[in-house]
């Protein structure tokens, strides 16, 4: 699968970056997301309900908010459980 990242989502990831090993786990989301052949095969992926191609994935107590269009990964917002849902989708 293809991956992309917007602007927001960059900018939100290194503001947090250094919070922990936050910084870890993203890399290993993204390593599974590089390796997958199907959106099934994604570890910790949920599809946000009531929106067609909107999905979250678990990175601890953090969420990032991607959107997948045909076999393209749009890493759109990444952020605290709590918020993420106040801005996503």
């Amino acid at each position: 699968m293809n991956i992309e990242f917007t602007k927001r989502f960059r900018k939100e990831f290194h503001q947090l970056a250094n919070i922990g090993n936050l910084a870890v786990l993203v890399n290993n989301a993204i390593e599974n997301i590089l390796t997958a052949k199907t959106v099934s095969e994604i570890k910790n992926l949920k599809k946000m309900t009531g929106y067609k191609d909107y999905y979250r994935i678990r990175v601890g107590s953090y969420r990032i908010g991607v959107k997948i269009v045909n076999s393209t990964v749009i890493f759109s917002v990444f952020d605290h459980r709590k918020d993420i849902y106040k801005r996503f989708p």
